[in-house]
């Protein structure tokens, strides 16, 4: 009875082994543990953020911009045929910026209409607005609103995540609703503008 025991188990244990061999095939090196499907396309990149589901990781977009908006522990994912001059940087995690200035950017970054003041009312209630989507992401965040004139609508709100570290300021100056100006924060460092 005990060797049949022992040769069943170790049949389950070469089962068990096999299976697994199967299942680390799709892992390769060259694909730097990025499910095929999640791969950006042909001469795309993707920022591939640590411990982050694949479903969850930030969409495709030009090199240039995943460079530029690598966020720490993260790292670049190059389509097929692309110019991989700036590789160096964007192969090894990032590291935080120590550039405080900032310039007005690029809108091409971000979305194209500044966002709504009432996201960051509503976020409060556990609504999360397109545009806090689009400029913010899924991530835990949490906002504190100026308002001085009593209206509802913020003219300053300060978005910080789960830590506590400030990613953007959204202002208001011309009290209309929506945004004229974010101020986008790196590691508790302002580092673009947009307007």
């Amino acid at each position: 009875m005990r060797i049949s025991s022992l040769i069943l188990t170790v049949a389950a244990l070469g089962a068990a082994t096999a299976t697994a061999d199967a299942q680390g095939r799709g892992k390769a090196k060259g694909n730097q543990g990025v499910p095929p499907g999640h791969r950006p396309p042909a001469g795309m990149c993707r920022i591939w953020i640590d411990n982050v589901p694949p479903g969850h990781q930030p969409a495709p977009t030009d090199c240039e911009t995943a460079v530029r908006n690598q966020p720490p522990n993260s790292r670049i994912i190059w389509g097929d045929n692309t110019n991989r001059r700036d590789r160096s940087v964007a192969d090894t995690n990032r590291q935080p910026t120590s550039d405080s200035t900032s310039t007005p950017v690029d809108r091409g970054q971000y979305p194209s209409q500044l966002p709504a003041m009432t996201g960051a009312v509503l976020i409060r209630t556990g609504v999360r607005t397109v545009d806090v989507q689009n400029w913010l992401g899924r991530g835990d965040l949490r906002a504190e609103i100026v308002d001085a004139n009593g209206d509802g609508v913020p003219e300053q709100a300060t978005w910080y995540d789960a830590s506590g570290t400030v990613l953007q300021v959204w202002r208001d100056d011309d009290l209309d609703g929506r945004a004229d100006s974010v101020d986008v924060y790196r590691n508790g460092q302002r580092v673009d503008v947009v307007r």
